[in-house]
Parts: structure tokens; C-alpha cells; sequence
């Protein structure tokens, strides 16, 4: 049996290059900070519709959400959500990708969130049916 398995643990993720667990930092936070530290590393117009989809998302899950806590289902809520208003399948496509990247950001370099907890990584595109 092994002794101290928890703290072996530990030190195989902090090895790895692993952080202690993200702060609770609130969605409203987050895109008052990304919306900071993004000028002039993207184009105003990319900042501009990412700000837009996190407020969005926002008003969808609440600002005051910390970001760790909005799940898959409130992601796959949100989309469908967009769906739902009549978006082109190619704008909510596009929405999708732009909330995927920003949380990808969330992640890494940010580290508000843990390695693989990108709410949207998992969400597929919609087709365009034709019948």
C-alpha cells in the first residue's frame, strides 16, 4: 500500500506544470478582464463580437455565474438558445467557435479553469438541413 497517495498525487500535477485550483472568478469578471487584456493582440472587430458572445452568455446564465461553474448543458443551452432565435446555422456555428477559443483562454494562459473543463469543447456545430 502506498504511503501519502494524495500528496504523490499533488506532486505528479504540480510536475506536470499543474496550478493549485482556479480562483472563483465570476463571468462578469472575466469579460471585464478579457475585454482589458486583449487590445491590440486581436482585431477590434474579433474582441468586439467576443465580448458581445460573453455577455450574451451572461445574460443567458447569469454574470454572476463563477465560470467553473457553467456546465456543458448551460453551453449546449446557450447554443440552442441562438437556434432557437432564428440564427443562420453559420452564426451560431461561428458563435460556438468564438465562445470555444475564449474559454479555451480561460484555461490556458489565464488558469481560471482546469485542463479540460472547456464548457463548449465538446459541443458539435449544427448543419444546415435542406429538405
Amino acid at each position: 500500500m502506498e504511503r501519502f497517495p494524495y500528496a504523490k498525487k499533488l506532486q505528479r500535477k504540480v510536475d506536470k506544470g499543474k496550478r493549485d485550483r482556479p480562483k472563483k472568478t465570476k463571468l462578469a469578471q472575466f469579460t471585464d478582464e478579457h475585454s482589458r487584456v486583449m487590445v491590440g493582440r486581436i482585431a477590434h472587430t474579433t474582441l468586439k463580437h467576443q465580448v458581445r458572445m460573453l455577455n450574451m452568455l451572461a445574460k443567458h446564465v447569469g454574470s454572476g455565474r463563477v465560470l467553473r461553474r457553467i456546465s456543458p448543458r448551460d453551453a449546449e443551452s446557450f447554443i440552442a438558445s441562438r437556434v432557437k432565435l432564428g440564427r443562420a446555422v453559420a452564426t451560431v456555428n461561428k458563435n460556438l467557435r468564438t465562445l470555444k477559443g475564449v474559454f479555451n483562454l480561460a484555461i490556458e494562459p489565464r488558469g481560471y479553469l482546469e485542463e479540460g473543463c472547456n464548457s463548449f469543447a465538446n459541443i458539435k456545430g449544427f448543419c444546415k438541413i435542406t429538405g
